[in-house]
C-alpha cells in the first residue's frame, strides 16, 4: 500500500494523518524484514520453486526467528550487512501484470480508504519515541 500523493502537493488532513501512520508502520515492517533477511540469508533472493513451498520458507524462518529470540540468541548487527546491496540489484524483481492486478489494485484502494477513514475517527496518535 502506498502513501497518498498529490500532482500538486496537496493532500488532505485525513489523506496526512494515513500517510504519518502507514509511514511509522512500515518502518516497523522494514526492519522486521530486513532482521529476517540478514539471519535467513535464503530469503534475499528469487526462488524458482512454486509459491507454496516459498510460503512455507518464509513462515519457517519466521518462527525460527522467534524461537531463536525466546531463547535469547541475540541479533548480530553484522549479519544485516550487504542485505540492502544484494537487494538494490533489481534481480528477479519483476512484477506481475494483467486484469487480475488490476482488479486486486482498485480493492486495495478501497482498503486504503476504508483505513484512512478509521484512523480520523481514532484521534491524534501518540508518538513513540524513535529512539529505543
Amino acid at each position: 500500500m502506498t502513501p497518498f500523493k498529490s500532482d500538486n502537493g496537496a493532500v488532505s488532513k485525513k489523506q496526512r494523518r494515513f500517510n504519518w501512520i502507514h509511514s511509522s508502520a512500515r518502518v516497523v515492517v522494514e526492519h522486521a524484514f530486513g532482521r529476517l533477511k540478514g539471519r535467513f540469508r535464503l530469503l534475499l533472493g528469487t526462488h524458482r520453486t512454486s509459491w507454496q513451498l516459498g510460503a512455507h520458507a518464509i513462515m519457517a524462518a519466521m518462527v525460527l526467528h522467534n524461537f531463536l529470540g525466546l531463547q535469547n540468541d541475540d541479533f548480530l548487527a553484522d549479519w544485516a550487512e550487504g542485505v540492502e546491496e544484494l537487494e538494490s540489484s533489481g534481480e528477479g524483481t519483476e512484477g506481475p501484470t494483467g486484469s487480475a492486478v488490476t482488479g486486486q489494485l482498485e480493492a486495495a484502494m478501497v482498503l486504503k480508504d476504508g483505513l484512512t477513514d478509521f484512523f480520523m475517527q481514532q484521534g491524534r496518535p501518540v508518538r513513540r519515541n524513535r529512539n529505543r
